[in-house]
């Protein structure tokens, strides 16, 4: 029996009448949450918003340098597309880095602003001989990205 209902009367709209399950939610309403009980570790965290778009960058910048390396080895041969390869060089360990985000700790982003701050310095000073640019741009942005607060929060978070 459940409450003050009485033996033979049917079970009140919304009452329970198994006290060890989990009470129902109105039709059209999203299921009560409870906390995890003992031994089972809490719901994972998002990624913020930033992280994910430094991360995405760091992978377009490199998935762009390999793309013009091979482009130019095919134009130009080994050597320039050698020289292309290195310029990009800094953007491989990026992206490399950027796997790490989901579960990297503190380092990892701080080698990733090392990274992209090298890949500024790069893509500006070989401007002359190659469109790089865009890619200095791209650079400094994912700094930005990363020395934001959200972000440091992100890599201190307790795993």
């Amino acid at each position: 029996m459940h409450g003050s209902q009485s033996p033979g009367q049917p079970p009140v709209p919304g009452s329970n009448p198994d006290p060890g399950a989990h009470p129902a939610a109105p039709y059209g309403y999203p299921l009560p949450q409870f906390p995890p009980g003992p031994g089972v570790p809490a719901a994972a965290h998002q990624m913020p918003g930033v992280v994910r778009t430094a991360q995405v960058l760091l992978f377009v910048g490199a998935g762009f340098f390999l793309f013009i390396a091979v482009m130019t080895g095919l134009a130009d041969g080994s050597r320039s597309a050698g020289q292309v390869t290195g310029t990009g060089l800094f953007w491989f360990v990026g992206a490399g880095c950027a796997f790490r985000f989901g579960t990297g700790k503190h380092a990892t982003r701080v080698t990733a602003i090392v990274v992209a701050s090298i890949a500024i310095a790069t893509g500006l000073g070989s401007m002359r001989e190659h469109p790089t640019g865009p890619t200095a741009l791209l650079a400094i942005v994912v700094v930005v990205l990363l020395s934001q607060r959200a972000t440091g929060d992100w890599f201190r978070r307790p795993r």
